[in-house]
């Protein structure tokens, strides 16, 4: 699979979307990593993500549009103390309900890995030489993104 845009395209530039933006906009095959729900999930949540995967995020974000980008830059402006303050707060049901979206986010993840495992990389493994193969990168990189958001989790205090 690929997309429009950047080295190794037949479009470089991108290709501009009337309606939508007066320049160029690029964009790589299909990836959740370009979906801004996701982005502004783990902006609000304060997911780290390593250098490598932050850096990719990052490009994938400049490929969604312009009001996307803005909306979760925003969020990470303001969010940059939620999780510190859920942390450190004594409230249990807010601890909870912190945990309930970072685990719906994960199932998410964990959901997202099957259907590009059945769809994408198994399809592909009769399709492309074998030096062209990158499943396995793949899915380990969606693993350390599952795996980013699961650290996130607050502890729970159990002695209710």
């Amino acid at each position: 699979m690929k997309g429009w845009g950047g080295e190794d395209n037949p479009l470089p530039d991108g290709l501009i979307y009337e309606g939508v933006s007066d320049q160029p906009l690029q964009a790589t095959a299909g990836t959740a990593a370009q979906s801004g729900i996701l982005q502004v999930l783990d902006a609000l949540t304060g997911v780290q993500h390593s250098a490598d995967k932050k850096a990719f995020l990052l490009k994938m974000r400049s490929r969604i549009l312009p009001g996307h980008q803005r909306f979760i830059a925003a969020v990470e402006d303001r969010s940059h103390g939620l999780q510190n303050m859920v942390k450190n707060s004594a409230n249990e049901d807010l601890r909870q309900a912190f945990n309930s979206l970072l685990s719906a986010v994960v199932n998410y993840r964990n959901f997202h890995m099957q259907m590009v495992a059945k769809y994408v990389v198994q399809p592909s493994r009769g399709q492309l030489k074998k030096s062209e193969r990158g499943g396995s990168e793949l899915m380990a990189f969606m693993k350390d993104i599952r795996d980013a958001t699961r650290r996130q989790m607050v502890t729970i205090d159990s002695t209710d």
